[in-house]
């Protein structure tokens, strides 16, 4: 089987407009029937094309790809490829608007490995989902797509009523594209890493982090860790996790969690987020907060109703890193208080 991307006038047109006007059977005809209406395959590539390259940037590619063997068309795709709207950055999603096989030679697996290559060739890592929408009656492109696994062992999530009852299946990618090449470790006062903390903390180009984090003071990491340790209440359990970028620490959290004895609310207070001076500005804290909002590689290991964190009050980029991560900031005295209610119902947001 050999994948092509498959432009206007193309040889294998003719093909497809003659098994998806077949009648008989309905998952061929729904590209006829829902994709190119009362036109031809013709027709429809060749308006589809012109827009594309006429529409505002925004709007990404639209691809087509047809499976051939021996000369003959076997599947037929059609995607599209746009922004990610909920995320920042460069982040885009692939949407696969129809998939049809051949009549001739389907229920033989044909679908799925099509499928399979289609997104493999479009996937890199700014892809954040994989979207399709399906007829309710489709069983068989319902199966088709419930077989179809990742590079990252993913597959679609089970279905959801979408749309007058059709369903979306949906992969999100985000979770192991935003880490690639990043390692999430919890550590202690004893971890190899704390070494790595003390000697980039003292750099003579990262004052900020005395300045801002530790006030003026000379760190140790050793005895920080320590001390969120030992200095803690007996319902607060206190987690501490550094960022790895090809087993050097870029980046640290430390938050406790606890449940408030007023309300029972669940809370996870952030004290103290940091970035090795080298790797700021990069998305460094982003992904540490994010790991700790929406639970990344279960670093919370269960939902939390708020989290909490403390900025001082010219801690200028601390408050940029929070508001963009959807915190709310509220000015208090000398300082500031960044929280985030129901976590796990806001959408991610990155910078």
């Amino acid at each position: 089987m050999r994948i092509i991307q498959l432009y206007s006038y193309d040889k294998y047109i003719k093909q497809i407009e003659n098994w998806t006007k077949d009648n008989t059977d309905p998952n061929a005809n729904n590209i006829q029937k829902f994709v190119l209406g009362s036109g031809t395959m013709t027709e429809f590539l060749n308006d589809v094309i012109k827009k594309s390259a006429t529409e505002k940037p925004i709007f990404k590619k639209r691809k087509f790809y047809v499976a051939i063997e021996n000369d003959e068309v076997l599947a037929f795709a059609d995607i599209q490829i746009e922004p990610d709207m909920e995320l920042l950055g460069e982040y885009h999603e692939i949407n696969i608007l129809s998939v049809a096989v051949n009549p001739k030679y389907q229920s033989k697996g044909i679908g799925t490995t099509f499928i399979q290559n289609v997104i493999d060739c479009n996937i890199n890592n700014t892809t954040s989902n994989i979207n399709v929408f399906v007829e309710n009656t489709n069983q068989k492109s319902l199966n088709m797509f419930k077989n179809v696994t990742f590079k990252n062992n993913k597959k679609f999530n089970s279905t959801k009523k979408e749309w007058d009852g059709n369903y979306l299946l949906n992969c999100s990618m985000i979770d192991y594209n935003y880490f690639n090449g990043y390692e999430l470790k919890q550590i202690t006062e004893k971890s190899v890493e704390v070494d790595q903390l003390n000697e980039w903390a003292n750099l003579k180009n990262n004052s900020a982090l005395k300045k801002y984090t530790f006030k003026d003071q000379e760190i140790d990491f050793t005895e920080l860790l320590k001390d969120n340790l030992v200095k803690t209440l007996t319902n607060v359990k206190p987690k501490s996790y550094v960022l790895l970028h090809n087993n050097e620490v870029v980046g640290l959290v430390i938050f406790s969690l606890f449940k408030n004895h007023h309300n029972s609310d669940k809370v996870c207070f952030i004290r103290h987020i940091c970035t090795h001076p080298e790797c700021q500005n990069l998305g460094v804290g982003a992904k540490l907060l994010d790991s700790v909002i929406y639970n990344r590689q279960n670093m919370l290991g269960k939902d939390y109703d708020i989290i909490l964190a403390d900025i001082v009050d010219d801690n200028k980029p601390s408050l940029r890193l929070f508001k963009k991560m959807g915190f709310n900031i509220v000015k208090e005295k000398n300082n500031y208080t960044a929280s985030l209610i129901n976590p796990k119902k806001t959408n991610t947001r990155r910078i």
